[in-house]
C-alpha cells in the first residue's frame, strides 16, 4: 500500500509518499511518525475507511487512515485493490 500524510498542500502532502507492506506497518509508521509528540495509541485506534478518489493524482480508490483520540494521519491506496478495514 502506499501512504501519504494529511497536509495542506496536495504538493506537500505527495512528498510524503511511502510503500508499506501491510496494516502493521502501517501502524508502526504512524507511530513513528508521533513519537515526537508523545501520542501513544492501541493498534485498534487505526482505522482505515473508504474515501473519495482523487484524479489529480490517481489513487482510486483511496482510504482515510484515522487515529481514534488524534485525527486524520493521511491517506491509503492499496495496491491490492481494496481498503483493510479491520480495526484491529
Amino acid at each position: 500500500m502506499r501512504f501519504r500524510e494529511h497536509r495542506g498542500p496536495l504538493t506537500d502532502a505527495m512528498a510524503t509518499v511511502v510503500e508499506l507492506p501491510d496494516r502493521d506497518a502501517l501502524i508502526a509508521h504512524c507511530r513513528a511518525l508521533l513519537k515526537a509528540s508523545g501520542f501513544e495509541f492501541a493498534d485498534e485506534a487505526l482505522k482505515i475507511a473508504s474515501y473519495a478518489s482523487d484524479p489529480r493524482i490517481g489513487w482510486d480508490p483511496q482510504s482515510l487512515v484515522t487515529i481514534q483520540g488524534y485525527g486524520v494521519m493521511g491517506n491509503q491506496l492499496s495496491t491490492n485493490g481494496y481498503a483493510d478495514n479491520r480495526s484491529g
